[in-house]
């Protein structure tokens, strides 16, 4: 279906573009040394925060989706 022809070209992309940022990274630091473990600190922290605040996103429209139905006039 046209449905799962999307997921797949999405699928790839995706892939692709991880694929591309993992080369990149492992071109950037070669080895595991200090510098390479202190910017995959960084790059772990960056995702903490981006993962808080899509789940608060998330909290937030879900309640108000909730508060939504609540009020609404039947």
């Amino acid at each position: 279906t046209d449905t799962e022809a999307a997921d797949e070209a999405f699928d790839a992309q995706l892939r692709g573009r991880f694929n591309t940022g993992y080369a990149a990274g492992q071109a950037q630091h070669p080895s595991c040394d200090r510098e390479t473990r202190r910017a995959a600190a960084t790059v772990a922290a960056r995702g903490q925060a981006l993962a808080r605040r899509l789940a608060s996103v998330m909290r937030n429209s879900a309640q108000d989706r909730t508060m939504i139905t609540e009020f609404a006039p039947e």
